[in-house]
């Protein structure tokens, strides 16, 4: 497979609506307020509560750090393309991508918005990955 500049397109666009969806940016902006929080003095004065509020925290940070990773991946793409439009590294660096894509495109779909993605994401990507091999064997020849 050669990947096409048209399909580097749609990936980028693909990952510029999915940010938008996941309203990162407000999610960062609410980051960095909480973790702001969390470092007051009297944090910690009911423990149940603050541990409640870390959690939130981190679930808040995981889809932050999972749409970083999809939007390294697409950069990584985009370079790759600039540098060796022919080589295989491309392919397998779009594919990559691509996985990323859409196993945070499901987890958005699946989860709330406030759902963490801790222990959840590698588990959607990897079913993601499985039911991509999966389909690839059922378009071998010899195969209905």
């Amino acid at each position: 497979m050669t990947t096409t500049t048209e399909q580097i397109k749609d990936l980028q666009k693909r990952c510029s609506v999915l940010e938008g969806c996941l309203h990162i940016a407000e999610k960062r902006e609410d980051v960095a307020g909480k973790e702001k929080e969390s470092q007051e003095a009297g944090f910690w004065d009911d423990p149940k509560s603050a541990e409640a509020f870390l959690k939130k925290l981190s679930g808040i940070k995981a889809w932050v750090a999972a749409f970083d990773a999809l939007k390294t991946a697409v950069d990584d793409v985009e370079v790759l393309e600039e540098l060796d439009p022919e080589g295989e590294d491309i392919d397998r660096a779009y594919a990559q991508a691509v996985e990323k894509l859409e196993a945070l495109e499901l987890k958005n779909m699946l989860g709330a918005e406030g759902d963490s993605l801790v222990g959840g994401f590698e588990g959607v990507y990897e079913m993601g990955r499985a039911k991509r091999l999966q389909d690839d064997g059922d378009r071998k020849p010899g195969r209905g």
